[in-house]
């Protein structure tokens, strides 16, 4: 029960946090140096590069420049939305507590599967 608390409590900040604040997000990316320590050690991106501007090009509904940033995050923010009904679904009905971890792990593993798999296919 704590997990799901958890889980759905971070969620809703983590949408929160780009739907509020996206403008100032892009502002703060544009002026840092770009450091990705996947990159910097094996020098290729790595299967979230450009996560943080999608996110940031979904909430403002620029849904084919999120695709740009990265291919994977339209499905990867799905994943986080989803999570929000699911969390309270599985907080008020105990008896189904099970199935919706399951749900939610199942779902998690096949979302990074694709992911991954989506970063192979784009390699260059």
């Amino acid at each position: 029960m704590q997990n799901d608390w958890n889980i759905l409590i971070s969620t809703i900040l983590l949408l929160l946090l780009f739907i509020i604040l996206k403008s100032e997000l892009i502002s703060l990316l544009n002026n840092i140096p770009h450091f990705c320590l996947f990159d910097k050690l094996i020098g290729m991106q790595c299967p979230f590069c450009g996560t943080t501007r999608a996110f940031c090009a979904i909430s403002e509904g620029s849904f084919n420049q999120a695709i740009t940033f990265n291919t994977s995050s339209i499905i990867l923010f799905i994943y986080f939305f989803i999570q929000i009904p699911l969390r309270i679904a599985s907080l008020t009905q105990q008896s189904s507590n099970i199935l919706y971890h399951k749900l939610s792990t199942y779902f998690g593993r096949g979302i990074l599967i694709f992911i991954l798999l989506n970063w192979i296919f784009n390699l260059n």
